[in-house]
Protein backbone atom coordinates (compact mmCIF):
# COMPACT_ATOMS: atom_id res chain seq x y z
CA UNK A 1 0.00 0.00 0.00
CA UNK A 2 1.17 3.30 -1.19
CA UNK A 3 1.28 6.62 1.25
CA UNK A 4 0.00 9.55 -0.51
CA UNK A 5 1.08 13.13 0.87
CA UNK A 6 -1.73 15.66 1.11
CA UNK A 7 -0.53 19.30 1.88
CA UNK A 8 -3.06 22.09 2.13
CA UNK A 9 -1.78 25.62 1.55
CA UNK A 10 -2.53 28.96 2.87
CA UNK A 11 -2.76 31.02 -0.37
CA UNK A 12 -2.18 34.40 -0.35
CA UNK A 13 -3.50 36.59 -3.45
CA UNK A 14 -2.58 40.23 -4.17
CA UNK A 15 -4.58 42.09 -6.98
CA UNK A 16 -1.76 42.40 -9.90
CA UNK A 17 -1.89 44.63 -13.03
CA UNK A 18 -3.08 43.57 -16.25
CA UNK A 19 0.49 43.25 -17.54
CA UNK A 20 1.56 41.51 -14.47
CA UNK A 21 -1.60 38.78 -15.27
CA UNK A 22 0.06 38.46 -19.00
CA UNK A 23 3.49 37.33 -17.02
CA UNK A 24 1.52 35.26 -14.17
CA UNK A 25 -0.37 33.41 -17.08
CA UNK A 26 3.29 33.04 -18.75
CA UNK A 27 4.68 31.68 -15.92
CA UNK A 28 2.06 29.27 -14.73
CA UNK A 29 1.63 27.45 -18.38
CA UNK A 30 5.68 27.22 -17.86
CA UNK A 31 5.03 25.27 -15.30
CA UNK A 32 2.50 23.40 -16.73
CA UNK A 33 4.29 22.40 -19.17
CA UNK A 34 7.26 21.85 -17.20
CA UNK A 35 4.95 19.62 -14.43
CA UNK A 36 3.25 17.45 -17.50
CA UNK A 37 6.65 15.43 -18.28
CA UNK A 38 6.80 14.30 -14.39
CA UNK A 39 3.38 12.23 -14.41
CA UNK A 40 4.43 10.43 -10.76
CA UNK A 41 4.08 13.71 -8.76
CA UNK A 42 0.27 15.23 -8.34
CA UNK A 43 -0.11 18.92 -7.67
CA UNK A 44 -1.71 19.89 -4.50
CA UNK A 45 -1.19 23.38 -4.42
CA UNK A 46 -0.13 26.90 -6.08
CA UNK A 47 0.96 29.95 -5.68
CA UNK A 48 1.52 33.09 -8.36
CA UNK A 49 3.14 36.26 -7.13
CA UNK A 50 5.81 38.95 -7.83
CA UNK A 51 9.14 39.71 -6.10
CA UNK A 52 11.53 42.81 -6.39
CA UNK A 53 15.32 41.81 -6.68
CA UNK A 54 16.30 40.89 -3.03
CA UNK A 55 12.80 40.51 -1.87
CA UNK A 56 10.71 36.82 -0.30
CA UNK A 57 7.84 35.50 0.32
CA UNK A 58 7.08 33.02 2.95
CA UNK A 59 4.38 30.27 1.65
CA UNK A 60 2.99 27.95 4.73
CA UNK A 61 2.06 24.20 4.11
CA UNK A 62 0.54 21.96 6.06
CA UNK A 63 0.94 17.98 5.86
CA UNK A 64 -2.31 15.90 6.16
CA UNK A 65 -0.56 12.91 5.88
CA UNK A 66 2.82 11.27 5.91
CA UNK A 67 4.79 11.08 2.58
CA UNK A 68 6.72 13.15 -0.23
CA UNK A 69 6.76 16.44 -1.37
CA UNK A 70 8.27 18.45 -3.62
CA UNK A 71 8.10 22.10 -4.51
CA UNK A 72 8.93 23.47 -7.92
CA UNK A 73 9.09 27.24 -8.57
CA UNK A 74 9.74 29.41 -11.86
CA UNK A 75 9.70 33.05 -12.98
CA UNK A 76 9.63 35.12 -16.01
CA UNK A 77 11.83 36.25 -18.77
CA UNK A 78 13.68 38.97 -16.71
CA UNK A 79 14.42 36.77 -13.55
CA UNK A 80 17.71 35.03 -13.58
CA UNK A 81 18.28 33.09 -9.99
CA UNK A 82 15.06 32.23 -8.06
CA UNK A 83 15.91 29.94 -4.55
CA UNK A 84 13.49 28.04 -2.58
CA UNK A 85 14.41 27.23 1.51
CA UNK A 86 12.08 24.71 3.39
CA UNK A 87 12.06 25.09 7.29
CA UNK A 88 9.63 22.61 9.30
CA UNK A 89 7.61 23.88 12.47
CA UNK A 90 11.12 24.28 14.98
CA UNK A 91 12.49 26.94 12.34
CA UNK A 92 15.05 24.14 11.14
CA UNK A 93 15.77 23.85 7.19
CA UNK A 94 14.72 20.39 5.83
CA UNK A 95 15.30 20.97 1.97
CA UNK A 96 16.99 23.73 -0.53
CA UNK A 97 17.57 24.56 -3.63
CA UNK A 98 20.02 28.07 -4.02
CA UNK A 99 21.88 26.91 -7.03
CA UNK A 100 21.97 30.00 -9.77
CA UNK A 101 19.19 29.19 -11.69
CA UNK A 102 15.42 30.07 -12.20
CA UNK A 103 13.96 26.93 -11.80
CA UNK A 104 14.24 25.88 -8.39
CA UNK A 105 13.17 22.38 -6.98
CA UNK A 106 12.84 20.87 -3.53
CA UNK A 107 12.20 17.20 -2.17
CA UNK A 108 11.82 16.17 1.36
CA UNK A 109 9.68 13.91 3.59
CA UNK A 110 6.63 15.39 5.47
CA UNK A 111 5.69 14.37 8.55
CA UNK A 112 1.62 13.84 9.07
CA UNK A 113 0.19 17.23 10.97
CA UNK A 114 3.30 19.18 10.80
CA UNK A 115 3.79 22.74 9.56
CA UNK A 116 6.06 23.84 6.83
CA UNK A 117 7.31 27.07 5.50
CA UNK A 118 8.94 27.49 1.73
CA UNK A 119 10.63 30.92 1.79
CA UNK A 120 11.13 31.91 -1.99
CA UNK A 121 13.59 34.41 -2.75
CA UNK A 122 14.18 36.22 -5.54
CA UNK A 123 18.09 36.13 -5.74
CA UNK A 124 18.15 38.03 -8.97
CA UNK A 125 15.80 40.10 -10.95
CA UNK A 126 17.01 42.14 -13.33
CA UNK A 127 13.76 44.25 -14.20
CA UNK A 128 11.31 44.42 -11.16
CA UNK A 129 9.25 42.93 -10.15
CA UNK A 130 9.54 39.66 -11.63
CA UNK A 131 6.40 37.12 -11.33
CA UNK A 132 7.08 33.78 -9.87
CA UNK A 133 5.04 30.26 -9.53
CA UNK A 134 5.65 27.87 -7.54
CA UNK A 135 3.98 24.75 -7.12
CA UNK A 136 3.76 22.15 -4.40
CA UNK A 137 3.33 17.99 -5.39
CA UNK A 138 3.03 15.66 -3.82
CA UNK A 139 3.37 11.75 -4.22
Amino acid sequence: MRNTCLVSAIICTMPLPALGNELTNYVVEQMRADLSRDGSWAPQSRWVGHLRNGGTVNLSLRADTSGSVKIYGNCDGDCDDLDIVVYNANGQMVAQDVATDDVPIVTFRAVAGQRYTARVIMASCTRNPCYYSVAALTR
